[in-house]
């Protein structure tokens, strides 16, 4: 990747940034320091330069790859640490990177933190450790503002843990910067306005939603007796209309085995995040409400990434979720 394939980015991003090459045609790095600033990154791409005081000096020096394997090493090491899980250090995941790196050909924070124990074969205790910090993580309960800023994206910090407050889904980010004049009116009116800062948020954000999702669906899967259900609309049924804690109550009856057992303990949440399955009345089908096309396309990537087969669901009406109760947590056909 050059320095040009950055910058011509719609966003125009890296405005103080040139390409180290174009700072020693400047001599803005004067020949003396040429050794000391390769004009590339060790994984083939180019280098920039930040330029300070009217472009007479530089105060910092990175490859142009927002997604470069040396850097990526670093960002695996501080996501460890902040979700507590220290120790491990800059070496061994870059150990971790580059032997996934020389089985896919490619890398990616995802890749690690999700299919790492799959190829990362380093044959020590090292290994041990890494796929204990990912289990750690996996156990880690976050809202999504608080997990965005743990996975240490560039520029990327603990100020996302307040513009991302009372969102729960990326959906639903989107949708809210959209209804306020899109991307950048949404985040500068929250104090964020570098371009730079935009440029990694819109890079990565797919990536970040793929992320909270597989963990959610780890912190599910480690409590198969919890089914959280997120209600929208009225609960209808063909015996009759409920109120949502009647409707949750009578979830618990049938989710008992005829000696009392009880299969599941069912709960309510207010988010779809939260939720295993979401229940949604027709009213709030007919009107196609936020919270129901959030759960349509999470039951959509939920079965494109393979979370859940075709034949399982996540969006259920309130009769099909009584029926689902009833099968004792099986699908009908």
């Amino acid at each position: 990747m050059t320095y040009n394939d950055i910058s011509s980015h719609p966003l125009r991003p890296f405005p103080n940034f040139i390409s180290v090459s174009k700072a020693k045609d400047l001599s803005i790095i004067p020949e003396n320091y040429f050794s000391m600033f390769a004009d590339n990154c060790p994984c083939g791409s180019e280098r920039m330069v930040r330029l300070h005081q009217n472009g007479t000096s530089i105060t910092a020096v990175t490859c142009v790859d927002p997604r470069c394997p040396f850097k990526l090493k670093f960002q695996v090491n501080d996501v460890f640490d902040k979700f507590g899980y220290k120790g491990i250090g800059p070496q061994t995941c870059g150990r971790i990177v580059w032997a996934i790196k020389e089985e896919l050909g490619y890398v990616s924070l995802y890749e690690v933190l999700v299919n790492g124990p799959k190829y990362c074969k380093i044959g020590d205790s090292a290994e041990d450790d890494f796929i204990g910090a990912l289990r750690h993580i996996e156990q880690s309960k976050l809202n999504l503002g608080t997990f965005i800023s743990y996975l240490s994206y560039p520029l990327i910090g603990s100020k996302f843990e307040d513009i991302f407050r009372g969102i729960s889904t990326i959906t639903e980010f989107t949708e809210l910067a959209t209804s306020e004049g899109g991307l950048i009116s949404f985040l500068s009116k929250r104090g964020v306005r570098s371009i730079d800062v935009i440029f990694y948020l819109v890079h990565f954000l797919k990536e970040i939603e793929q992320l909270y999702l597989y963990f959610e669906k780890c912190i599910i899967s480690s409590s198969t007796n919890i089914v959280p259900i997120c209600m929208t609309g009225r609960m209808v049924t063909s015996h009759g209309a409920y109120t949502k804690a009647d409707y949750l109550y009578h979830c618990n009856l049938l989710a008992m085995t005829d000696d009392g057992d009880k299969l599941y303990d069912v709960i309510s949440v207010d988010t779809i995040s939260k939720a295993s399955f979401v229940i949604a009345g027709a009213d709030s089908i007919a009107k196609k409400t936020t919270k129901y096309r959030n759960a349509v396309d999470r039951e959509e990537f939920l079965k494109k990434s393979g979370y859940i087969s075709e034949n399982d669901k996540f969006l259920f009406s309130p009769d099909e979720f009584f029926l689902y109760l009833l099968n004792g947590g099986e699908h009908s056909e």
